[in-house]
Formats: C-alpha cells, sequence, structure tokens
C-alpha cells in the first residue's frame, strides 16, 4: 500500500483488521511481560496493570484471548484479523481469560498463590 505523508498527517490511514490486532497484541504483550517483569523483581507480589481497549475509532472490533503460552487476539468485525503471541511467563503458569474491545480498559492481574495471569474487563 501506498501513502502520502500527508494522508498520514491527516488521518487518512485506514487499518485493516490485521493490523489492528497486531497493535493490540503487541501492546498487551508488552504489558503482560512488564508485569512479569515486576513480579519476577518483587516475589510473592499481587500485581495489577491496565491498558485502553477502545480502539473502534479504527472499526475494527476484536477479542483478546489468554492461552497457555501467551494470548491470542482475533478481529470479530471485520473478521480475518488475527495475532498469537508465545512467550515465556515465567513465573505464571497461564493466561486466563477472555475479554472484548467493547470494554473501557483490558485489566492485567497476576496472583502469586496461583500463578496465573488473568485478563479482565476494566
Amino acid at each position: 500500500m501506498t501513502m502520502a505523508v500527508a494522508d498520514v498527517l491527516k488521518g487518512n490511514h485506514t487499518f485493516t483488521a490485521q493490523e489492528e490486532v497486531e497493535q493490540v497484541g503487541v501492546r498487551l504483550q508488552q504489558l503482560v511481560e512488564e508485569l512479569l517483569a515486576m513480579v519476577r523483581a518483587y516475589p510473592g507480589i499481587d500485581a495489577t496493570l491496565s491498558i485502553p481497549a477502545a480502539t473502534e475509532e479504527h472499526g475494527v472490533l476484536y477479542t483478546v484471548i489468554g492461552t497457555e503460552t501467551g494470548l491470542k487476539v482475533v478481529s470479530k468485525a471485520p473478521v480475518g484479523g488475527r495475532y498469537i503471541a508465545d512467550f515465556p511467563l515465567v513465573p505464571a503458569t497461564a493466561i486466563e481469560g477472555k475479554v472484548y474491545s467493547s470494554t473501557a480498559y483490558i485489566v492485567v492481574q497476576y496472583d502469586a498463590t496461583s500463578q496465573v495471569v488473568t485478563l479482565t474487563a476494566g
């Protein structure tokens, strides 16, 4: 895709479903990695971080799903976008939960007792 710099500056760039879920996936992966780094630095703590979920201004609705090896972001409308991130979760054993882009915030929590990262709506 070729586009003029002026178009980008004016905001005339339209995001495809794939581009949008990749952006969301990378941001969430970084958030989870930051949370886990905090937990490794301070063992035994329960930690919580959040990130704004609203990207509907681009017209892409998505679902974020936690997995045993990372997370998955799938576009709901328009369909066709998919991002899967597998990365080290130590000391966590999995990421659990499912959240939707219609929520204001995606909250990422680590529970030291269960050693699980949970995705929830905020």
